[in-house]
């Protein structure tokens, strides 16, 4: 069985949420999430990540998108801060003695601007605007 791995697509204001990675020689942006842990569902496991990542409680709404990439499946799913407020995020990832290279800080990219930005996977980007449009 491969590794699962579970991302939102959050819609914020007319921003999507983002983290942006900062590396040594690389900067790039992904969609908050994770691993699949033990006997977690993908509900349970993006509803950690979201509080993990970014100090909200999400609405997790319909899967879009999924993929395999690097032997491991990603579900990508719409979904909706239900409480909290976007803030720093304090899962492992986010720690200064994190085993994660560079860093990870929140970003909200207007989706104006999303074709200028890095985002992975980069096939994301037109459904993520397709959504936009759909939901105004």
């Amino acid at each position: 069985m491969q590794y699962q791995r579970v991302r939102a697509v959050i819609l914020y204001n007319h921003q999507l949420v983002c983290i942006k990675r900062v590396k040594e020689n690389e900067i790039y942006y992904v969609l908050p999430g994770g691993g699949v842990e033990g006997q977690e569902n993908h509900f349970q496991a993006l509803t950690r990540e979201c509080t993990e990542e970014l100090s909200v409680t999400v609405d997790i709404k319909n899967l879009i998108f999924e993929r395999v990439f690097n032997n491991q499946q990603e579900f990508f799913y719409v979904c909706s801060i239900n409480s909290g407020e976007l803030g720093h995020g304090h899962g492992p990832e986010f720690q200064s003695n994190s085993v994660y290279e560079g860093d990870h800080l929140i970003e909200l990219v207007n989706l104006s601007h999303l074709n200028d930005i890095d985002l992975k996977p980069t096939e994301l980007k037109d459904i993520i605007l397709s959504l936009h449009t759909s939901y105004d």
